[in-house]
């Protein structure tokens, strides 16, 4: 992605989030929304940060995992980070 989309999505504030919670407090409607975060081998990634923009971010787990309550079924934005790596990634 280019310098735009990453300077756009710095814009959106966020914070981290625990586990199984969303950025924006507890929503008893929202539904669960499971990332598996893969290396180019195929492999999960532990640790990587996912950040969906303007809910917050969460590191995976030992999987590869990361879960988000997300309020709504549409689609969002993302950043992930791992070591140097980085991707960005959104609908257009």
């Amino acid at each position: 992605s280019s310098g735009y989309e990453k300077d756009i999505l710095a814009m959106i504030p966020d914070h981290p989030v625990k586990p199984g919670q969303s950025s924006s407090g507890e929503l008893p409607n929202a539904a669960a929304t499971r990332l598996r975060i893969l290396d180019q081998q195929g492999e999960p990634v532990h640790d990587a940060l996912v950040r969906v923009a303007g809910y917050g971010r969460i590191r995976t787990n030992d999987q590869g995992y990361a879960t988000f309550h997300l309020p709504e079924d549409q689609w969002y934005s993302l950043v992930i980070n791992h070591g140097s790596h980085e991707e960005v990634l959104y609908q257009e």
